[in-house]
């Protein structure tokens, strides 16, 4: 099963690589070298996948978007609406219910429920010495059958 969490995570990653502004990682990174934009780092939560007959669990991956500036800037917190907003190019949901596939690495994935920005403070994140960045957090849920 692991396999497929890891299909489900790089699907997501490239589905999410593919709107403007946002670099996704499909598992969290060591450190983040990027200085702009919106960093989606994707995290499988363990425990919570529920197996469903022989061959099909549904599992959940918190997607952690971190604007890469600090959080009085108001270009960053502009970026993660945007990046919120359920329409639009940049429109994570929008893009999420346009391929509910992952790029066929899922049977089924969508956005769960989207929880209010909060902020980050640079000794969790030790590459971005500037102050606090922002971020919000998104829960997706997937549904994936296994050969």
């Amino acid at each position: 099963m692991a396999d497929e969490i890891y299909d489900a995570l790089k699907g997501l990653a490239g589905l999410l690589d593919n709107i403007s502004g946002i670099k996704a990682y499909e598992v969290v990174p060591d450190s983040l070298n990027q200085r702009q934009g919106v960093a989606a780092v994707l995290e499988y939560v363990p425990g919570e996948q529920l197996t469903l007959g022989d061959s099909s669990f549904m599992g959940r991956v918190e997607i952690r978007l971190i604007a890469m500036a600090t959080l009085s800037n108001r270009s960053a917190q502009r970026a993660l609406l945007q990046h919120m907003a359920p329409i639009g190019s940049k429109s994570i949901k929008a893009a999420m219910e346009k391929d509910t596939t992952w790029n066929n690495s899922v049977d089924d994935g969508r956005l769960d429920a989207e929880e209010p920005m909060g902020s980050i403070e640079p000794e969790d994140y030790p590459f971005h010495e500037a102050g606090p960045l922002r971020t919000v957090i998104i829960n997706a849920k997937f549904l994936k059958t296994v050969a």
